[in-house]
């Protein structure tokens, strides 16, 4: 046993009586009386320490260092089994030795007792002997401190671990002893072993952030730090410590990220390629690691290290191959054995989650989308299989590829455009045989082709669910210089000899295959509103695109006369939407200089005779019945209320007036009328509906057909949808007999509608289909099994109780009106047992008395049929023989 020591009884009773006095003066009489010093100083020397009377605080702290070591000495040895040296220790004990050990730091350290007071720089060659002396002893003695785990683990000693840091680094930095420096870098490498990487690091930023250090100091502080920050934890060390601040909320959350990008950036810098390229590939694990826990800012955080890193030429190699491997994998599988798993569930999920983050960003943060630019064509392949089956992450691919044709020039947008559309063998695609399981919702091997479908629908649905309107207005544009150029190329018009039969699908692709799938999306992409709004903003510009398309082809006598007609159909829809009457009226000269140029006299009368009102206009002045057309339809189109009453009053004067202008533009009137169809104001759709029952008179199926239409489109409002089925039972209405000839065309849309989603449109289209039926007078026996078979459906599992009513009382109402109801008695006994399950098992009293209504013209109906009605008539007969009618004709005489 060591005879310098004292017992842990002692220390800690020393150390307790400490705790309760705060004189250093009282406290070191007592620690005189008590101790030897001899002891004390021969038990120091272990740790170069010399003792000395001044400053007091020294000497005081000198006693406190004797004390603690001589008692944690007795913990360690007496908790050996224990990962907790102070687990046998009371509570009181535990408290004087917390003390003890923050008075050492406090008067050891020279640290600054108040909160948030900068701390002072241990500048080692500026001290006197006896002060680095202290410093280093001090050093020692508090190593010994950290080796107990209560100590080193516990977060209440943060500040002692940082004097200790600034203290041990001073020293290794400044001191002129060679030894002390070996020895301290020794304890510095111990204590980034003890101490966790988050710690050193915060330790590190702290002390770099402190002033008064020397320059020496600061460069050692740096090394170390970059040092730390190219380990394997390096980046996610650097990013936890600045990204989780409790006290910085006020702090954005992208100049986070741009700092730990500087940050990252500075320390990859001018190091060892493996290095770097080992600190990338973490960046990217800690990307997909963070995606995969839901850790936004972690994940931004890497993105933005990863633009930074990109727009360096050293390191924008590996940045793309680690982006782009999954994709190239998917394109040339190695595994090509059908039912092979190419990406599981959890892959595919993170490719797509990657991508999504890397190029979809904010503008600051996202990568540039020219690095995807060769797997685009494949992109859209992937998109096309997991849209069509719904992937839950489809919509994120899909915002890939928006952005990436976001980012394009006109021209690249135009090429990129081709690519999507046209299957150009040069293009990077996904491999053919490779499906989407939506069981398993991976992507394997199969044995058709996968991907190789029509894609136009998915086409259309990426731009329509990015809700870019003007992309989708230059996507529109690019469709119709592509399909110009497809036009002008004469592909479509050759002419082919010797055709065998095995070539022939070849040939008809080449030609008609481009012009089919340009054609496709525009029809469909000339719908949507989001596109008027940017035609009628930009109607010039498109006219523009347009004229040079026409100006080409019209040089031409094989010009393509069905193109050419929607062209030009186009053009006089643009002439309408602008608002400036200046450059309408230049336009429409320009038009008429364009029709000149047709080299095919019949196409050129076909146009003339379809443009004749636009080029009339450019050149006379309009007849007094032009004028008043033209008036009731700038006002018809106007936003005010009070101009759309007039404007469709004055309409439904010239049509029943058969004003010939009227009734040659009757459609661009059922156009005008189905946008004003959203009025809210009561008086102006009033008047509408008024227009469209007059409309009916003069172009009844084309009514019937839009109405129709419009009102399967879901993509308009409820509300609007809701008024188109209330004008179509008006105009039915006033149809009357002739309402017949749409019957099928009535019934199928409302049958439809009671199998939609909203339950407001499902309701109207019973209420219509009821409505109709009557007004057929029950002509509806082709369309019994259809109607009634769907009304049982909506009767027993239609949770929405109007429909259910609704769907009840049109079946009672069909059993009243329809005249051959027993022609159908194989459905009568099913409606029967339905009615009779809702009289006695409904809780809601419409539904049930509906119900008993439907059984009474049931039974009654019934009754007619097994008790029919006898005409009876009396016939008197009277049989006289020849002899009878003889003797009476005598005496008649």
């Amino acid at each position: 046993m060591d005879m310098n020591k004292i017992t842990f009884e002692q220390s800690m009773k020393l150390l307790e009586w400490s705790q309760s006095s705060e004189n250093v003066e009282e406290s070191l009489k007592k620690f005189e009386t008590e101790l030897e010093t001899s002891r004390v100083l021969n038990y120091l020397k272990a740790f170069k320490c010399h003792f000395s009377d001044e400053p007091l605080s020294w000497k005081y702290s000198c006693y406190l260092f004797y004390l603690l070591l001589n008692s944690m000495e007795d913990m360690v040895l007496h908790t050996s089994d224990s990962p907790d040296e102070m687990s046998n220790l009371s509570m009181n004990q535990i408290n004087a030795i917390v003390d003890a050990i923050q008075k050492c730091t406090e008067n050891s350290l020279e640290v600054c007792v108040k909160k948030h007071q900068n701390r002072i720089s241990y500048d080692v060659k500026n001290q006197s002997d006896d002060e680095y002396i202290r410093l280093t002893s001090c050093l020692r003695m508090f190593r010994k401190f950290l080796t107990i785990h209560f100590i080193n683990s516990n977060s209440l000693f943060d500040d002692t671990k940082l004097d200790y840091l600034i203290g041990i680094l001073s020293v290794i930095s400044l001191s002129r002893h060679k030894d002390d420096v070996i020895e301290f870098q020794e304890l510095y490498a111990q204590s980034t072993k003890d101490f966790s990487e988050n710690l050193i690091f915060k330790f590190l930023m702290m002390i770099k952030g402190f002033n008064g250090f020397s320059k020496d100091f600061q460069l050692l502080v740096h090394r170390e730090l970059f040092k730390l920050i190219r380990s394997p934890v390096g980046f996610f060390v650097l990013s936890q410590n600045l990204l989780v601040k409790p006290n910085d909320s006020q702090v954005p959350v992208w100049q986070k990220w741009s700092m730990v990008s500087k940050i990252f950036v500075a320390a990859i810098k001018n190091i060892d390629a493996s290095l770097s390229d080992e600190m990338i590939r973490d960046v990217f694990q800690r990307l997909d690691s963070s995606l995969k826990a839901n850790e936004s800012n972690l994940a931004g955080a890497c993105v933005c290290v990863l633009k930074s890193l990109e727009s360096k030429d050293e390191f924008k190699a590996l940045i793309h191959s680690s982006i782009l491997s999954p994709l190239a994998e998917l394109a040339h599988p190695d595994n090509q054995i059908n039912g092979s798993i190419t990406l599981n569930a959890d892959e595919l999920e993170a490719v797509i989650k990657t991508l999504h983050i890397l190029f979809t960003s904010s503008a600051t943060a996202s990568l540039p989308t020219i690095i995807i630019s060769k797997y685009l064509r494949l992109l859209f392949n992937l998109y096309t299989i997991i849209m069509i089956d719904q992937h839950p992450e489809h919509e994120k691919l899909g915002n890939v590829i928006v952005s990436f044709l976001s980012n394009r020039n006109s021209t690249e947008l135009k090429i990129a455009i081709q690519r999507l559309r046209f299957h150009d063998d040069s293009d990077v695609k996904l491999f053919p045989r490779i499906i989407y399981n939506t069981e398993t919702k991976c992507l394997q091997m199969g044995d058709d082709q996968g991907y190789l479908r029509d894609d136009t629908e998915a086409f259309l649905q990426l731009l329509r669910s990015s809700n870019n309107n003007l992309l989708i207005f230059d996507v529109f544009l690019c469709l119709i210089n592509i399909l110009g150029e497809v036009q002008h190329s004469g592909d479509n018009f050759l002419v082919e000899y010797n055709v065998s039969e095995e070539n022939l699908p070849e040939v008809l692709h080449r030609k008609f295959f481009k012009k089919l799938t340009i054609i496709e999306p525009l029809q469909e992409m000339i719908q949507w509103k989001s596109l008027h709004t940017q035609l009628r903003e930009k109607a010039k510009e498109v006219f523009d695109v347009i004229r040079n398309v026409l100006t080409k082809s019209l040089e031409k006598k094989d010009v393509d006369e069905e193109l050419t007609i929607v062209f030009f159909s186009l053009l006089k829809e643009l002439t309408f939407m602008m608002n400036d009457e200046v450059e309408q009226e230049n336009i429409k000269k320009e038009i008429k200089k364009i029709i000149s140029k047709c080299q095919n006299l019949q196409l050129k009368e076909k146009i003339e005779s379809m443009m004749v009102n636009v080029v009339n206009e450019a050149t006379t002045s309009m007849d007094p019945s032009k004028l008043e057309f033209e008036d009731a339809m700038k006002l018809f189109r106007s936003s005010e209320i009070h101009c759309i009453v007039y404007g469709s009053d004055t309409l439904v004067k010239l049509l029943r007036r058969r004003n010939p202008q009227a009734l040659s533009n009757r459609h661009l009137i059922l156009a005008a009328a189905l946008h004003n169809l959203k009025q809210s104001e009561s008086y102006a759709y009033l008047n509408v509906i008024r227009l469209f029952v007059t409309l009916s008179y003069v172009m009844d199926s084309e009514v019937v057909e839009a109405l129709i239409t419009e009102y399967k489109n879901k993509e308009r409002e409820t509300d609007e949808r809701l008024k188109t089925g209330e004008v179509l039972l008006k105009v039915t209405e006033a149809l009357g007999e002739m309402s017949v000839k749409y019957k099928s065309l009535l019934i199928n849309c409302f049958l439809a509608g009671s199998r939609d989603t909203n339950n407001e449109i499902r309701l109207s289209s019973l209420a219509n289909l009821g409505t109709v039926c009557k007004n057929l007078s029950y002509q509806i026996s082709t369309f019994f099994h259809d109607m009634m078979t769907q009304l049982q459906i909506l009767i027993k599992d239609d949770e929405y109780l109007p429909s259910k009513r609704a769907a009840t009382m049109v079946l009672s109402d069909i059993l009243r009106g329809l005249p051959n109801l027993l022609d159908f008695q194989e459905f009568l006994l099913p409606i029967y047992q339905l009615l009779k399950s809702i009289v006695e098992n409904e809780n809601d009293p419409q539904t049930k008395l509906h119900a008993q209504i439907g059984l009474e013209h049931l039974n009654s109906k019934t009754k007619e049929f097994l008790n029919p009605k006898l005409n009876v008539s009396k016939e008197i007969k009277i049989n006289l023989d020849e002899n009878e009618l003889k003797m009476k004709d005598i005496k008649f005489k």
